[in-house]
């Protein structure tokens, strides 16, 4: 991957947290934190996606529930699913994505937790950013 490519997948990364994890406006500032993009790295290409991993320094707002307040994940690593030919993808289908975009950490069954979605303004395919679930082979 260039480093012009990464540098604009750390963009799109960006908007995508302001624009699916924002739930209040005073959340905004909170959420312009970076992806190290040295970090980034191509795990696979399957038949309808391609999933960077990267380490997210200053990581998501977690909200305690217990205690009533935001706390940061530091240094979450996180996967960023490249959704190929995904240009046409109807908003009934966005909007169920958008409903396991969350800030608390739930169970949901099989389900990665996302943290948003977005789409690159050059391809225009959607790109999802999830908790990294590593593969192991034996």
């Amino acid at each position: 991957m260039s480093l012009w490519n990464i540098t604009q997948l750390i963009v799109i990364v960006m908007v995508m947290i302001i624009k699916f994890m924002v739930h209040d406006s005073q959340d905004i500032t909170e959420l312009l934190k970076n992806i190290d993009s040295s970090q980034i790295e191509n795990h696979r290409q399957g038949g309808f996606s391609t999933v960077y991993s990267a380490i997210w320094n200053d990581g998501p707002l977690i909200y305690n529930e217990e205690e009533y307040k935001y706390e940061r994940k530091y240094n979450e690593e996180v996967a960023l699913k490249c959704l190929d030919n995904s240009q046409n993808i109807p908003d009934k289908f966005l909007n169920e994505i958008k409903k396991y975009s969350t800030k608390t950490r739930t169970y949901q069954g099989n389900i990665l937790e996302m943290f948003g979605i977005s789409q690159d303004p050059n391809t225009k395919n959607y790109i999802m950013l999830q908790v990294f679930c590593a593969v192991h082979t034996s």
